[in-house]
């Protein structure tokens, strides 16, 4: 049986999860995120495949076929889940947040607190690092810090990263990762708990 291409992941990927970043699309088909992007380049120059650049990062659809012409822009997806960032109409957020001196967006932010906690705290387990930053109260669907396996399971189950999946951590021996979902009252949420732990996340 002929090997499937990385083309034909990335269209049979797209046909049931349209609107996905290319990260999304490298987590969950196994492709290296670099050979994504020449891949949907070329797809998008063949108008085989949308861009939406009007949502961060762009996201990619299926082009579809529609009185013999091809869709020319690719529908933002909508998703119902409660603690999904979403976006006001009036464009994206670009506040930025200071850590260790360096502006970051929140969700980045959230980052690398918990990579400088975890730095200043080399012996802490996992379930003292959750429970200092009350992963499961602050991020019920999904977990603020859990194993990467789970994150791959959330993934598998929802379509896309849930956790910045590429941005490993190892605590207590075991590789974690951090959500990457950060509207504005989870943030604000979260800076409470770090600003206890006396991790301060200052507004740029």
């Amino acid at each position: 049986m002929e090997k499937e291409t990385s083309e034909v992941k990335v269209i049979n990927y797209l046909e049931k999860f349209s609107g996905s970043s290319a990260e999304n699309i490298a987590a969950v088909t196994g492709i290296f995120k670099l050979n994504v992007h020449k891949v949907l380049k070329k797809l998008t120059e063949d108008g085989k495949v949308t861009i939406n650049k009007a949502t961060y990062p762009p996201t990619f659809s299926k082009a579809e076929e529609k009185g013999g012409k091809k869709v020319a822009e690719a529908k933002e997806p909508v998703s119902k889940e409660p603690d999904e960032v979403r976006l006001p109409s009036t464009g994206r957020d670009t506040s930025k947040f200071i850590v260790n001196k360096v502006a970051y967006p929140k969700s980045r932010a959230v980052l690398e607190t918990v990579k400088q906690y975890v730095k200043d705290h080399p012996r802490v387990s996992l379930q003292t690092l959750q429970t200092a930053f009350k992963s499961s109260e602050l991020q019920k669907r999904y977990g603020t810090i859990v194993e990467i396996n789970q994150a791959k399971k959330i993934i598998a189950a929802s379509g896309r990263p849930r956790h910045f999946i590429n941005d490993v951590l190892t605590v207590g021996g075991k590789k974690v990762v951090v959500s990457n979902q950060w509207n504005t009252i989870l943030f604000e949420e979260f800076r409470k708990i770090s600003t206890g732990l006396k991790y301060p996340i200052k507004k740029q």
